[in-house]
Parts: structure tokens; C-alpha cells; sequence
């Protein structure tokens, strides 16, 4: 794992297998001179890394593990801003806004599905009454967006939201995005 062109050491490596019908988990840091080891089962993974500190950042991708040794690096480049309005929202609602790996797909028929949102997040950000976020701790890429609102005083707040889904593209300049619930 490298940070500005640097070996990262402790960084949080996972992985988490998604073919066959056993999930497996596995975890590690890295060393001092930025390497990893886990061992995981043959198949289709989701690899993410994530650099500790105040504003975590996280990076993920999907690999295909083979029989014998496989390798992943991971590149964090220096972060790039990113902000937006949502507009629509209702008076007393949160609206919180996840930044997901690019394709994410929300399997709203498993009842865990607020969790999993909150779990496979690469950034996250809670915005204003004005409807205004920023994040600032993306590197350039696609990623898929979803805002949730919801009344924390409602007796089932995940059947009371109201979801937006979006993909997104971040520059290397930042970016910033405007969405509306109707």
C-alpha cells in the first residue's frame, strides 16, 4: 500500500469473499514498508484498504482470487474535495450521504441493508439542514452515491426513508454535485 508515492504502514487491509455461498472475512494491517498478507479462499473478493487518522480514507476493489499467490496494490494518491446540495428535504429529517464502490448495488429485499450501506461505505458525510455536505477524503475515480433521509423520530426510520441512488465520477480537481428529492 502506498500514500504519496510512500509506503503506508498500518493501514487496515480486508477482505471479504463474495462468490459461493460462504461469506469469509479476513484482516490485516500493513507493515512498515507497506506490505499486507491475508489468506482467503480461491474466488470473487471485495478488497478494500483503509489509512487511519481523523479523516479516514478508504479505497475498494474487486479481484478475483487464483489457487497459489495473488498481489493487489493499493495507490493513495493525495485527496481531492468533494461537496454538494440536496435539495427536497422535509423539515426534522437527517439526510445522510455514502459514498460506495463503483456498480454498488442496495439490496433493499435484506432487512440489513441500512447496515451494509454503513459497512461498505468509502466515505460518508451527515448534511446540513441546508442540505449541504462535503467530503474530503475521496481519491479521483467512480464510485456510486446513495443519500438516505429519514426522521429519527419515526418508529421505523429505514421504512420511513427516502433513497436517491447515483453514480459519480470525481476529477482530480474535486467535485461537487447537486440532488433533489421530488
Amino acid at each position: 500500500v502506498v500514500l504519496n508515492d510512500r509506503p503506508a504502514a498500518d493501514v487496515i487491509v480486508r477482505a471479504r469473499s463474495i462468490s459461493g455461498y460462504d461469506e469469509q472475512f479476513a484482516d490485516t494491517r500493513t507493515n512498515a514498508g507497506g506490505w499486507y498478507k491475508l489468506e482467503i479462499v480461491p474466488g470473487t473478493v471485495q478488497l478494500s484498504a483503509e489509512l487511519p487518522g481523523d479523516s479516514p480514507r478508504k479505497q475498494s476493489a474487486t479481484v478475483t482470487v487464483t489457487e497459489g499467490t495473488a498481489a493487489y496494490d493499493v495507490d493513495f494518491d493525495p485527496p481531492v474535495p468533494f461537496s454538494g446540495r440536496i435539495t427536497g428535504v422535509q423539515p426534522g429529517e437527517t439526510i445522510n450521504i455514502y459514498v460506495l464502490p463503483d456498480g454498488y448495488a442496495i439490496d433493499f429485499t435484506q432487512q440489513t441493508w441500512g447496515t451494509d450501506l454503513s459497512r461498505d461505505a468509502l466515505a460518508y458525510a451527515e448534511a446540513g439542514p441546508d442540505g449541504v455536505f462535503s467530503i474530503n477524503s475521496l481519491d479521483p475515480g467512480a464510485y456510486a452515491l446513495a443519500v438516505l433521509a429519514f426522521t429519527r423520530d419515526a418508529s421505523d426510520p429505514l421504512n420511513a426513508a427516502r433513497i436517491l441512488e447515483r453514480a459519480l465520477q470525481i476529477q482530480s480537481g474535486g467535485g461537487h454535485v447537486e440532488l433533489g428529492f421530488e
